[in-house]
């Protein structure tokens, strides 16, 4: 799959809600999302919450965004075995 590329805030305003979308432009369904910050997978918990919006769009909201959110997010997206 090709993903559009995503942008998440390097210093995001703390204690605002921040969200950032995953989208795949391009390959087969059923396509299967994952997010990671700092190379580790996100665990969901009441400030982190991802959601599958369509097929092919991901959503991560941060409820409460606070210093220890900063990080580098990344996405990828898993189909028939193969991995973006």
């Amino acid at each position: 799959p090709r993903l559009q590329p995503f942008y998440f805030p390097k210093s995001p305003e703390l204690r605002k809600k921040v969200v950032v979308h995953c989208v795949v432009f391009e390959g087969d369904e059923p396509l299967t999302f994952s997010r990671y910050k700092d190379g580790r997978k996100l665990a969901t918990n009441r400030n982190i919450h991802v959601k599958l919006l369509s097929e092919t769009v991901a959503s991560l909201t941060l409820v409460e965004a606070d210093a220890s959110d900063i990080g580098n997010y990344t996405c990828e997206v898993y189909q028939r075995g193969r991995r973006r």
